[in-house]
C-alpha cells in the first residue's frame, strides 16, 4: 500500500479489467477497494462499481483474495489466532466478581512470541466503564499492588516493579473490538501503539517490528482496526506505518 494511487503495469493497451484486478492485487498483503479503484483510474483501465465488486467477489470465493473488514481485501489467508490463556483465569474472576460489569482486558503476555526483544515487564490492561473505574481499581489493588489507575510514564517509573505481573486499570472505549470480554488484536495493537509512548514501554522500532510480524505473516481485519484507531485519534499514525 502507498500514499498515492499505483499505476497498474498497462503494457498492453487491451489488458482486461479482471487482469487489472488480479495485478493490482498481486504483492499487497492488503488494499481498500477505493484504492484498487484509483489505481485503475491511474492507468486508464475502464470499470464501473459493479464489475470491480464482481471480480474481487469472484476472487474470494475461489480463495485468491480474503476479506479483511468492511472494505478491505488481503492475500494473506491466515487469519491471526489470539491467546487468551494469559488472561483467562483473571477474565474468569473478574467475572465472577463483578457479574454485571462490561469490561474488556489483554495483556502484553499474549504478545510474547511476536516482540522481537523479550519483555521483562508484563502488564496486563483492563478496560472498565467510567462509574467502575475506582471500585474495580481498588479491588485489583488488594490483591496485587503492582495495580495502577490511569497511570502515566512517571507514575509507572517511580513505583513499577518487573517480579510480578502489572495491571493497568483504564476507561473503555466506546465500541472497542472485542470478543466477550477478551480484547482482540485489533483493539490490541491500536492500544499498544498508545501506551507504548504513554508508559515507555519499549521503543517505536520494537512496536513497529510487533506491528508489522504480526500484520504480514497473518491477516486481521484493518476495517475495524482502523474504525478503532479513529476512535482513538490514531488513524493516521496507524495508517502510515501500514503504507
Amino acid at each position: 500500500m502507498t500514499n498515492r494511487p499505483q499505476q497498474i503495469k498497462n503494457t498492453d493497451n487491451h489488458i482486461t479489467l479482471k487482469q487489472a484486478v488480479i495485478e493490482y492485487a498481486q504483492g499487497r498483503s492488503y488494499f481498500q477497494i477505493s484504492e484498487l479503484k484509483q489505481g485503475l483510474e491511474a492507468s486508464g483501465v475502464a470499470f464501473s462499481d459493479e464489475s470491480v465488486k464482481k471480480y474481487l467477489y469472484q476472487f474470494k470465493k475461489t480463495g485468491r483474495l480474503f476479506s479483511a473488514g468492511r472494505g478491505w481485501y488481503s492475500n494473506i489467508p491466515s487469519s491471526f489466532v489470539l491467546d487468551t490463556t494469559p488472561i483467562k483465569d483473571f477474565t474468569r474472576r473478574m467475572k465472577g466478581l463483578f457479574p454485571l460489569l462490561t469490561f474488556s482486558c489483554w495483556s502484553t503476555a499474549q504478545l510474547q512470541p511476536y516482540f522481537h526483544h523479550l519483555q521483562s515487564k508484563a502488564l496486563l490492561f483492563v478496560y472498565v466503564e467510567k462509574d467502575a473505574l475506582l471500585p474495580v481499581f481498588e479491588y485489583l489493588r488488594e490483591d496485587n499492588p503492582n495495580c495502577y489507575l490511569n497511570p502515566h510514564k512517571r507514575d509507572m517509573k517511580q513505583t513499577f516493579r518487573t517480579t510480578e505481573q502489572a495491571i493497568v486499570v483504564r476507561r473503555t472505549i466506546s465500541e472497542e473490538p472485542k470478543q466477550d470480554n477478551y480484547a482482540t488484536i485489533e483493539k490490541i495493537l491500536v492500544d499498544l501503539f498508545i501506551e507504548h509512548k504513554r508508559l515507555d514501554l519499549f521503543d517505536d522500532w520494537e512496536y513497529q517490528q510487533l506491528f508489522k510480524t504480526i500484520i504480514t505473516q497473518y491477516r486481521i481485519n484493518m476495517a475495524g482496526m482502523m474504525r478503532y484507531a479513529g476512535r482513538r485519534e490514531v488513524k493516521e499514525k496507524i495508517r502510515e506505518m501500514i503504507h
